[in-house]
């Protein structure tokens, strides 16, 4: 019960803290984006307002005709007759009439230019208006998935605060999912650091001393420990500073200005370690070389200058890069330590419950069978002595005739 109920107050605290960091990326998201709503809706406004105006001055409307038009048309229908000035005067009627009928028709057509000028004019607000409006979709598209996502996440944090047999099950295989790969990840780690150590022990030995030991341990590996032990001190105090991890939950509750000056620290220790790790690893070739010269010396021998010692920069180039960017991994351990000691614990507590179920079952089953065995073993001292109980009542009741036999006599 109390493994239970550890286990539910973790997928708690981490549920609150996805839901905690879902509402800030929601915050985020409406500073940056839904912040410049307003300026958008007045664009939008003012664009909607001269689309309207230019639609407007763009309609068609028919020229109205003059009032002595509808006269001089009475006049061009009265019959031709030989009369030199009537046939003047509706000569010169008729030029009036295709004279205007000319002006009013190049007269509308500029206008129609116009209008078409005023449409084509129109186009390109149209498609601002449209890449405004496909943005602002995007914008709430975009909003209403983290909607949707935090109402996931307060469901689940729901159903943890519930404690259903469901959601047990599915913390007891997650937290072994997560044991199970935080400790693969920390062999992984363990498995650098022992490169790690095995680079640096040797030039370690040149700067503490080759001779000098601490207690049974020579110093060279101790130092090489300890400068491992640092790496690994930083890179926890790194990842709880950004956030990445809550192994101290003092630091994680620090001020914002405080975490970033603490983040900065532990970057440059860790950048200061990197660059001493890479120099003793370029450290460690050469003084290879140089043991295996003085090796050859004392042999008697020349040290010849083969093509092997031409090239002996080229593993000490790659042992420095190794040197430098293997504090950096040993630094993300911290990750997979916290992982494996949430998990740990609940692991722990499953495996516990699991041994005490399997020792109860144990116990029960042999208390079944010495049970067994002592009812087969009643039946059969039963078997064995009911024989002679009765053998003895036999001999019992002949004596007991007997003696009435003297007495009667």
């Amino acid at each position: 019960e109390r493994n239970r109920e550890v286990m539910l107050a973790q997928a708690r605290e981490h549920q609150v803290q996805k839901v905690q960091r879902e509402f800030v990326r929601v915050a985020t998201y409406v500073n940056r984006d839904l912040s410049a709503y307003p300026a958008l809706n007045r664009q939008l406004s003012e664009l909607a307002t001269r689309v309207e105006e230019d639609f407007q001055r763009s309609s068609e409307v028919p020229p109205t005709p003059q009032p002595w038009v509808d006269a001089i048309n009475t006049i061009a229908r009265i019959p031709a007759s030989s009369d030199p000035a009537v046939s003047a005067i509706l000569k010169s009627t008729q030029e009036v009439l295709d004279r205007t009928s000319k002006d009013v028709t190049s007269t509308y057509r500029k206008a129609t230019g116009k209008r078409h000028e005023l449409l084509q004019h129109t186009l390109p607000l149209w498609r601002y208006m449209n890449q405004k409006l496909e943005a602002l979709e995007k914008i709430f598209s975009g909003f209403g998935e983290r909607t949707q996502k935090i109402d996931n996440q307060i469901d689940r944090l729901e159903q943890i605060l519930a404690g259903t047999d469901k959601v047990e099950e599915t913390l007891k295989s997650s937290a072994l999912t997560q044991f199970v790969i935080a400790a693969l990840l920390l062999a992984v780690t363990v498995i650098g650091g022992i490169i790690n150590f095995n680079l640096i022990a040797m030039p370690m030995s040149e700067m503490v001393g080759g001779a000098s030991y601490i207690g049974p341990f020579r110093a060279s590996n101790v130092a090489a420990l300890m400068l491992l032990a640092m790496e690994l001190s930083t890179g926890v105090f790194l990842m709880d500073a950004l956030r990445f991890t809550h192994l101290f939950p003092v630091i994680g509750t620090m001020d914002d200005k405080i975490r970033r000056r603490i983040v900065a620290l532990m970057l440059v220790f860790l950048l200061v370690l990197a660059v001493i790790e890479a120099s003793l690893g370029f450290m460690r070739n050469i003084l290879a070389a140089d043991r295996e010269a003085l090796i050859q010396q004392l042999a008697g021998g020349a040290v010849p200058v083969s093509a092997a010692f031409q090239y002996r920069w080229m593993p000490s180039l790659a042992q420095m890069v190794l040197g430098f960017i293997l504090p950096f991994l040993l630094a993300w351990a911290a990750i997979p330590l916290e992982m494996f000691v949430h998990s740990g614990r609940t692991v722990a507590g499953l495996t516990l419950a699991s041994l005490l179920r399997l020792g109860a079952f144990g116990l029960r089953l042999l208390g079944t069978l010495l049970d067994a065995l002592g009812r087969i073993l009643v039946t059969f001292y039963d078997t064995l002595v009911s024989p002679l109980l009765l053998a003895e009542r036999w001999i019992r009741g002949l004596r007991a005739g007997r003696a009435a036999g003297k007495r009667a006599v």
